[in-house]
C-alpha cells in the first residue's frame, strides 16, 4: 500500500520520464501497484477505522453486576448469561 508521499514521488517520477518498472524498482512494489496509482490520478483514500462492536457489549451490565456481586467465576457469569440469552 502506498501512501501520500509515496505517490507524490512516483508522479514526479513519472513526470521527468522514468520507466513505470524503474519506479517500482526504486519503490520496493509491483509494477501493476505503480500503474493503478497513476491510473488513480491522486493519492489512495483514506480508510475509515470504526470501532467494531464487541461481542460481549450486549452483556456488559449482567457480568458487571456479577462482579459487583462478588462472582468472580467465568463459568457461573457465563451460565448465567446463558440463561437470559
Amino acid at each position: 500500500m502506498i501512501n501520500r508521499e509515496d505517490w507524490i514521488m512516483i508522479k514526479d517520477l513519472r513526470s521527468r520520464g522514468c520507466f513505470i518498472k524503474d519506479i517500482a524498482h526504486k519503490q520496493h512494489c509491483s509494477i501493476k501497484t505503480i500503474s493503478r496509482a497513476l491510473k488513480r490520478q491522486g493519492p489512495p483514500p483514506k480508510r475509515k477505522t470504526g470501532v467494531r462492536p464487541g461481542k460481549l457489549d450486549a452483556f456488559k451490565a449482567l457480568i458487571d453486576k456479577a462482579l459487583a456481586d462478588d462472582i468472580r467465576n467465568a463459568e457461573v457469569i457465563f451460565a448465567t448469561i446463558f440463561q437470559q440469552g
